[in-house]
């Protein structure tokens, strides 16, 4: 579909909050970029919300969209993310309450696609396998990371605040997202992931020239600042 096509359609969405949680210094140049081109309905809000407590500023992003009627969603994105400029609109254009893009873990490079209480909430073991042949939204019964994830403002409203809470599933961590999921689905919803529209997520790297055993070059994307010394 082309852009002015989506742009006509968008005057028939309400506004919403782009909301993205952030620290005081912003990372990558991309994810600006991509902030500044992505096409939103008339009336929507991009905020901001600073500081290093990621789950008071989730908590802080639903609250400012609670407190203005007229704003209908909320779209969360990391300020490590790029994406397309019509990515919004896919994904309000599959009419459900909570559906994400298809995101990787910047650990592994495997979709972010976690077990649900059964399972510990840990990254499930077969989470390549489970996407093979398949496209479209896929509900999903465990957990998911909310990078690109636009929730429905209907969903708040059924659930009591904090929507999000800290080291609930595990003391080590915070996984506050985790917990969203859990609390959502818990409350009567149900989580989608769009195997058809993703978004990238942005790591430091560093490319390193190296040879393989039989002395052939090759590019070695490694974590930047990590060195396996000899």
């Amino acid at each position: 579909m082309k852009n002015s096509t989506i742009k006509q359609k968008l005057k028939g969405i309400p506004a919403g909050i782009v909301g993205i949680p952030t620290s005081f210094l912003g990372r990558y140049r991309e994810f600006d970029s991509s902030l500044n081109e992505v096409l939103l309905p008339p009336n929507s809000q991009k905020l901001f919300a600073m500081g290093c407590d990621i789950g008071f500023n989730f908590n802080e992003l639903v609250t400012k969209m609670m407190e203005n009627p007229e704003m209908r969603w909320l779209w969360i994105l990391g300020d490590d993310h790029d994406f397309p400029k019509n990515l919004f609109y896919k994904l309000y254009e599959r009419n459900v309450d909570i559906i994400v893009p298809l995101c990787l873990r910047k650990s592994d490079h495997a979709p972010v696609l976690n077990c649900g209480v059964e399972g510990g909430f840990v990254p499930h073991p077969d989470r390549w396998e489970v996407l093979r042949g398949k496209s479209g939204i896929m509900e999903w019964t465990g957990t998911v990371g909310n990078a690109g994830m636009l929730i429905r403002r209907n969903v708040f409203e059924a659930m009591d605040p904090p929507w999000f809470r800290q080291g609930q599933l595990d003391l080590r961590y915070s996984s506050s997202d985790l917990f969203f999921c859990w609390y959502a689905q818990q409350s009567g919803f149900k989580v989608y992931i769009d195997l058809d529209n993703v978004i990238g997520h942005i790591e430091h790297v560093s490319q390193r020239p190296r040879r393989d055993k039989d002395g052939n070059w090759f590019a070695d994307i490694c974590y930047a600042g990590h060195w396996d010394e000899d």
